[in-house]
C-alpha cells in the first residue's frame, strides 16, 4: 500500500528505524494550489510512523516555513536522518525562501535538527 493524502500532493521521503518503529518523513504541499508545480514553492515536512512498514500511521506537518528573513521562509524541501553516536537523532533537510513566483534570493540550504524518534515526540521544531 502506497503512503498518500487525499488532500495533498506526497513526494520525497527518507526513513529512519528507532528498533521499534519506522519513522518517515515526506514532502507534501496542499491540492488547493491548483497548480502541481507549485508544490516546490510549498513545501511542508510531514511525519508518519509504522510497524511493518505498510501501514502508516500520519502524524502531520512536523517542520514547515520559518520566519520571513529565515533560509527556510517558503518552503522546506528533502532531508534525511541520522542517529549520532550520543544517541541524538538529527534531521538535516534543504530548504529555500522564494521571494516572489518567478525568482528567489540566495541562502544557505542546510540545517540540522534534532529529535527523539516516536509517535508523541516528533522532531523538535
Amino acid at each position: 500500500m502506497a503512503f498518500s493524502l487525499r488532500d495533498s500532493w506526497v513526494w520525497d521521503f527518507w526513513i529512519a528505524d528507532d528498533g521499534d518503529t519506522f519513522h518517515m518523513y515526506y514532502l507534501h504541499a496542499p491540492k488547493s494550489l491548483g497548480d502541481p508545480a507549485l508544490r516546490h514553492r510549498n513545501a511542508r515536512i510531514g511525519h508518519a510512523t509504522s510497524q511493518d512498514l505498510i501501514t502508516w500511521e500520519p502524524h502531520g506537518v512536523v517542520l514547515q516555513p520559518d520566519d520571513p528573513e529565515a533560509f527556510d521562509a517558503t518552503s522546506t524541501w528533502t532531508g534525511s536522518v541520522v542517529q549520532g553516536p550520543d544517541g541524538i537523532w538529527r534531521m538535516f533537510y534543504t530548504a529555500r525562501a522564494f521571494m516572489t513566483p518567478t525568482t528567489s534570493r540566495p541562502s544557505v540550504l542546510q540545517r540540522p535538527r534534532t529529535f527523539t524518534p516516536g509517535p508523541s515526540n516528533p522532531p523538535s521544531c
